[in-house]
């Protein structure tokens, strides 16, 4: 038994740490949190600022293109596409397009291209190499 007591009054001192080395996790722990919450915040406040910048931008863009259509250059541009509008002395072409057009050398070329298109491979380079 005195062996035990022995034993046990060793243990006692030992004993005392658990409670200082508890204390000392549990400062850790609200520490390590706070710094958690700290990195968090701060990543929110920089998305934050990044969204802000991102808005001002727009809202630039939005306030040049306000200028633009109260400008006089857009108000006149507007009012000869979809009024006619036209300029004193100023003469107005109306071109409408007509079935009864000619052909051009560009529809040919075109016209061309697609029957080309539609051989074979080997026959466009028998073409391509022969002609």
């Amino acid at each position: 038994m005195s062996n035990n007591r022995k034993a046990f009054k060793k243990f006692i001192p030992k004993l005392r740490l658990v409670p200082f080395f508890l204390i000392i996790a549990y400062i850790l722990f609200l520490l390590g949190k706070a710094v958690w919450q700290n990195y968090n915040i701060n990543l929110e406040v920089t998305n934050l600022d990044n969204e802000m910048q991102q808005l001002r931008d727009h809202n630039q863009e939005l306030q040049k293109q306000i200028e633009y259509y109260q400008s006089s250059t857009y108000k006149e541009q507007q009012a000869r596409l979809k009024l006619g509008y036209q300029k004193p002395g100023e003469k107005v072409f109306i071109v409408s397009a007509s079935n009864n057009q000619p052909v051009t050398e560009e529809k040919t070329e075109i016209a061309n291209n697609q029957t080309q298109n539609n051989r074979s491979n080997l026959i466009r380079w028998w073409q391509f190499v022969f002609k």
